[in-house]
């Protein structure tokens, strides 16, 4: 089991210590400037250990001199991981070198298989439309409910890069764009929702090349760029907005208002069974997200 850093260790195993996550740091620090030597950064960003000092950890011309014996903390080195834009694997690495709890996991091999097998199984299992999100964000099955909700047939019909709830709401050329979203305002109530649930549950993603990829594609559809890039969660209501069930459920042949929920079997960002629920929304609405982890 990880722990945190023990604070009497030895001086030297303490250098050690600093030394290895400042090796791995720069390496990481170079790996990205060389990279937008030739392309330039859409921040403006250098990636020089100046630049470093400057906006995110001001201690950290000191470790370089070794000048000091204090590791950063978790959080300073989880800030330092988001400036170097690490993936993933490389915030694992930076954390694990410094001796403290690695985040999430990425499941591989037989148990993302086992993982997306269960999560499929609990996806037909739910009374409402829903969907499992898998590897690099494809949308590997659907139930029933969603099928008849979004009208979009068979799901390994369409490319690959278009199974992923972004292409879903943008896509013109889908259905479950007029099927939803009969008008534009609703349309945008509806992304807004969907780009908050899908940026929390991706956030430690964000910086993979699949997923810089993802986005680049989608920003070739109508109107998403716009709200991608306006889009922030804590000026937006709540409420997750209103579609037109009607289709998937004799229950409900009218437009309700809805919500999403979000149910991962383990500790892994995917797989992840994304539901639309009908909510009982007050007068002053309700959180448009839940995310329930079962692992």
């Amino acid at each position: 089991m990880w722990q945190e850093p023990n604070k009497q260790e030895s001086l030297p195993e303490q250098r050690e210590l600093i030394r290895n996550v400042v090796m791995l740091t720069e390496s990481i620090r170079v790996q990205r400037k060389m990279q937008f030597q030739v392309v330039t950064h859409g921040e403006g960003k250098k990636f020089t250990q100046e630049e470093l000092s400057q906006t995110v950890y001001p201690s950290y011309k000191n470790l370089l001199l070794q000048a000091t014996y204090r590791l950063p903390s978790r959080a300073a080195l989880l800030q330092i991981a988001d400036y170097l834009e690490c993936t993933l694997t490389q915030r694992n690495e930076l954390l694990v070198t410094a001796q403290y709890l690695p985040e999430a996991v990425q499941l591989e091999g037989a148990a993302l298989e086992d993982a997306v097998r269960k999560s499929i199984d609990l996806m037909h299992s739910l009374p409402f439309p829903a969907y499992v999100l898998a590897e690099a964000c494809e949308v590997v099955a659907a139930n029933q409910q969603f099928h008849a909700m979004s009208a979009l047939g068979d799901l390994y019909q369409l490319a690959r890069e278009e199974r992923n709830p972004l292409h879903f709401l943008c896509n013109p050329e889908l259905p479950i764009r007029e099927r939803l979203t009969p008008s534009f305002a609703e349309w945008q109530e509806n992304v807004v929702c969907a780009l908050t649930l899908f940026r929390e549950l991706t956030y430690l993603l964000r910086y993979e090349s699949w997923y810089v990829e993802l986005v680049r594609q989608a920003e070739k559809l109508p109107d998403f760029l716009k709200v991608w890039q306006s889009h922030d969660s804590k000026q937006h209501p709540t409420d997750s907005g209103t579609i037109d069930l009607e289709g998937y459920s004799p229950r409900f042949q009218k437009k309700v208002p809805v919500r999403l929920l979000a149910i991962r079997l383990t500790t892994a960002v995917l797989p992840v069974v994304i539901g639309v629920m009908p909510s009982n929304r007050s007068q002053n609405g309700v959180p448009a997200i839940s995310l329930v982890t079962m692992g």
